[in-house]
Order: C-alpha cells, then sequence, then structure tokens
C-alpha cells in the first residue's frame, strides 16, 4: 500500500493539511517542540532528585529551592551568585525587594 494513495489509514491518523495552514502564515510559529522540550527536561532530570529526597518535607523543601533556581536562570541571573545574595539579604531587606524578578535587586 503506498502512503501517495489518498484513502490510506495512517494519513487519516496524521495532520489534516488544513491544519497546516497556521504555520505558513504567521512565521512565529514552529514545526518542531524543541523549545518546549528544553523546558521540561530540568524537571524530567529533576524528578530523580525529587524522588530520593528522603522525605515528603524534603521533596516540597527540594522542589522550592528548584523553582527558586530555574527563576533566577529564566530572569537571567546566576544561581549560584542569586542563592549566596538572596540568603545573604533574607531578614535584611523585605522579601520582594530579594526576588529574582524585583526591579530593586542589586545583582543584575
Amino acid at each position: 500500500m503506498s502512503l501517495h494513495k489518498p484513502n490510506h489509514p495512517a494519513l487519516h491518523k496524521t495532520i489534516h493539511p488544513d491544519d497546516l495552514l497556521p504555520y505558513l502564515s504567521e512565521p512565529y510559529l514552529k514545526l518542531s517542540n524543541n523549545l518546549a522540550e528544553r523546558c521540561v527536561k530540568p524537571f524530567v532530570v529533576a524528578r530523580k532528585v525529587f524522588q530520593t529526597s528522603g522525605s515528603e518535607a524534603g521533596a516540597r523543601h527540594t522542589v522550592a529551592l528548584f523553582s527558586i533556581i530555574r527563576t533566577a536562570i529564566i530572569n537571567g541571573l546566576d544561581p549560584y551568585r542569586y542563592l549566596e545574595y538572596a540568603l545573604e539579604n533574607v531578614g535584611k531587606k523585605p522579601i520582594g525587594g530579594i526576588l529574582p524578578y524585583s526591579k530593586d535587586l542589586e545583582i543584575r
């Protein structure tokens, strides 16, 4: 059976030609999901770490730390420098001033 035949069963389960039109008319749409895959990869890798945290409380703390590190990276900060700055200033400055996305952050 040839894929070129219009009634091939595999073609009925795949993309309809009209579904491709947005990719042709909107240049910002990408045909691959590589960006999404790269964004999810740290969570997949970290899942193994979360499973070996030893307790539910340990897993919660690991997730919170991971979230802070990822937020720092997303905001263009070096995670090590950011964590060092945050730990030095927690309790000294308002929490809103040391969050990774704060406009008042002094380590940009």
